[in-house]
């Protein structure tokens, strides 16, 4: 894959991460609202399950964002020390192992991305299950 390649895929991931947390919101919003009623919060399992799910959900997008940039930026780090330290480094050998870790790191960052939108689903699952509940009564 090419740098304008790469690109792209960053782009669309970057999209599907920003509709996917507005859709978090939204369902969060929703959920609360569905809970507090009269001054109290009267939640059912599957209210909540969706707010417990949502939580897990930000948890993952924050660890996502947070551990690939860190995990890149030191391999990135590390990277450039090599370069400048060592004339007589073996550049394509450095090269290779670089972009091993690369792969190692994107590997990781989108096995989080399908943890989040497998929650996402799920949670509007339980939070439909909740309002046909209530039609239902």
């Amino acid at each position: 894959m090419n740098n304008s390649e790469q690109e792209v895929v960053f782009k669309q991931s970057e999209y599907s991460s920003n509709v996917g947390r507005q859709i978090s919101f939204a369902l969060i919003a929703v959920a609360w609202a569905l809970s507090y009623s009269n001054g109290h919060v009267n939640l059912n399992f599957f209210l909540g399950l969706t707010i417990v799910i949502l939580v897990i959900y930000f948890s993952v997008d924050l660890s996502q964002y947070f551990f690939t940039t860190i995990k890149f930026r030191n391999k990135q780090i590390d990277y450039n020390i090599a370069k400048a330290m060592n004339d007589k480094i073996d550049y394509e050998k450095l090269e290779k192992t670089y972009l091993v870790e690369k792969a190692k790191i994107i590997t990781f960052s989108f096995r989080m991305f399908k943890i989040k939108f497998y929650l996402l689903p799920i949670a509007l699952i339980s939070l439909l299950i909740h309002l046909i509940k209530i039609m239902v009564k």
